[in-house]
């Protein structure tokens, strides 16, 4: 228990998190489908982010447990209760051609009156 560094853990998390927007910077998926020569880019650039919210609901579900289900839930993933952090080791298991489900908010805004 001595040699845990709960921040670290933390810190690590959101530089993955911060990677993944980057990459959607980086890409732009969104002019991407506007082109119909760029539809496997499109399709790649897309299971790399939803394999990459596999990870980080991995990653951050000591931390955020619920909100971890919640993405599971999303991706249509059903092994939430069962998942090992030996998992994001492995980039590619989010199944091929797996539909998602509806997204939904994660975080709502707090309307302040």
């Amino acid at each position: 228990m001595d040699n845990i560094q709960l921040s670290e853990a933390i810190k690590k998390a959101w530089t993955f998190v911060s990677r993944a927007n980057k990459y959607i910077d980086e890409t732009m998926p969104w002019k991407l489908a506007k082109e119909e020569t760029q539809k496997q880019t499109l399709a790649n650039t897309m299971y790399n982010l939803v394999e990459s919210l596999r990870i980080i609901s991995i990653i951050i579900s000591p931390f955020m447990p619920t909100t971890a289900q919640k993405i599971f839930e999303q991706l249509n993933l059903d092994n939430f209760d069962s998942i090992q952090i030996e998992e994001v080791d492995k980039f590619g298991l989010f199944p091929k051609d797996h539909k998602i489900n509806k997204p939904q908010q994660l975080f709502p805004r707090i309307e302040v009156k």
